[in-house]
């Protein structure tokens, strides 16, 4: 029975001492984008605080509207 290697994928970089990084090329995806990503990230959970803020606060009051007339669940 004769074993069968199949080689792994390579980046072709034999080492990283030394290596000329700008040479390599971006490291991740979408580089340059990271404050921009951050700035939309930043506003997304402001906004989805705000929102929920006023939900809870309906929710309150419909509560409290609810415990004056009597009502109850």
């Amino acid at each position: 029975m004769s074993l069968h290697i199949v080689p792994m994928v390579s980046t072709g970089i034999e080492a990283w001492a030394g290596s000329d990084f700008n040479a390599i090329g971006p490291m991740y995806p979408f580089p340059g984008t990271e404050g921009l990503l951050v700035i939309v990230g930043l506003a997304t959970w402001i906004i989805w605080h705000i929102l929920q803020a006023r939900q809870e606060s309906n929710e309150i009051k419909d509560e409290q509207e609810r415990a004056k007339r009597g009502e109850h669940y």
